[in-house]
């Protein structure tokens, strides 16, 4: 009772004092440790999807930047072919053929570089960010488990199941645009082991 309270109000206050995606998840469980077990369940749920949404809108723009970087490079590939065969039919007979082909072929060759060197990184740091986010939630879903028993103590416990957090807001990251094709089995895998 009183050192589970005291407790509660040391959380809620450490959380208002240091403003963090776990502290704004641990505040919402201490706003709400007087409701029904349920009750503080649910609001926290909803707290860290809120959270996790934040986090993922970041990483989203990484996703996108890695699926359409490629594309902008294949676009200047065709471009710079197209240019290519172009220039060739203006040329008189007799010309080089050769020397327009090469100055086409250069740019489609530096077209699909450019967008390969965003796409990678990209990539890179997409799936980077979304193993971090997971496990910060798994974190916090583990510090939760640990906190959740004192919240029974002043609330009526209706028996309702914890709830993991961490393997929600992962499922809730598939709702986001899909990572590259290699990110997707790592990405997979990773949820697993959470």
């Amino acid at each position: 009772g009183s050192l589970a309270l005291d407790f509660i109000q040391r959380v809620n206050q450490t959380c208002t004092e240091i403003p963090s995606v776990a502290s704004n998840v641990l505040k919402t469980m201490c706003d709400n440790a007087n409701r029904p077990q349920g009750e503080v369940e649910h609001a926290v749920l909803e707290s860290s999807e809120r959270e996790a949404e934040k986090l993922y809108t970041n990483v989203r723009w990484l996703t996108l930047s890695a699926a359409v970087a490629p594309l902008m490079g294949l676009l200047g590939t065709v471009w710079g072919m197209i240019r290519a065969f172009h220039d060739t039919t203006q040329l008189l007979p007799g010309q080089n053929k050769a020397d327009y082909l090469a100055g086409g072929i250069y740019v489609a060759l530096v077209t699909t570089l450019g967008g390969l060197m965003v796409a990678i990184p990209a990539a890179i740091f997409a799936h980077y960010f979304e193993l971090r986010i997971q496990r910060l939630f798994h974190q916090i879903d583990e510090f939760l488990a640990e906190v959740t028993p004192l919240t029974r103590d002043l609330a009526r416990a209706d028996g309702s199941p914890r709830v993991h957090i961490a393997r929600r807001t992962a499922r809730s990251s598939t709702q986001q645009p899909p990572p590259v094709a290699s990110d997707q089995q790592s990405t997979a895998e990773a949820s697993d082991g959470v």
